[in-house]
């Protein structure tokens, strides 16, 4: 990992190229490229997801079907919930959940500290309020135990196993 780090430091720090799950992309980095991201209205850029996630939603598995149109759809979609106005409507929602969530899962001193769980947990909480106003937590429940076993495959790594019969 260290190689990996310092050849992308020495080739630019604010915008490299790499791999994930397979598949290779561009990053670009602080405020050079947020002004790209939000500058260049999609021309130079498309929409990526894994592929675990392509196949279970049914989206374009390539560039060539994403149009132009999905992609103005989907940035219409998104400024509505991100907007300033909503981010601030959301803040004292989430300090009080998150405030109400530490008391309630007080951490006892320990070697070891499971994070993933307390903030899957706390996540979905949160998302049950803002998305449906949803603030009891046994119904939370009800909703976070089969989601969580649909979502389990969503990010995956496709293995191909070869078997020798004879």
């Amino acid at each position: 990992m260290k190689g990996k780090m310092t050849k992308v430091i020495r080739l630019s720090a604010q915008r490299f190229r790499t791999s994930l799950l397979g598949e290779n992309f561009a990053v670009f980095c602080g405020a050079s490229g947020n002004k790209f991201l939000f500058s260049s209205e999609n021309k130079h850029l498309t929409t990526w997801l894994p592929r675990s996630l392509d196949q279970n939603f049914l989206f374009p598995t390539d560039a060539k079907h994403s149009t132009k149109a999905e992609a103005t759809k989907m940035r219409a979609i998104r400024p509505d919930f991100l907007k300033p106005e909503a981010l601030q409507h959301y803040i004292p929602i989430m300090y009080s959940m998150s405030k109400q969530h530490l008391e309630t899962n007080r951490l006892t001193p320990c070697k070891e500290l499971k994070l993933f769980p307390l903030s899957k947990k706390y996540s979905f909480a949160l998302a049950c309020r803002l998305f449906m106003n949803i603030q009891d937590n046994e119904q939370v429940t009800r909703f976070a135990n089969p989601f969580n076993l649909v979502t389990v495959g969503f990010v995956s790594i496709p293995v191909n196993v070869v078997l020798g019969i004879g």
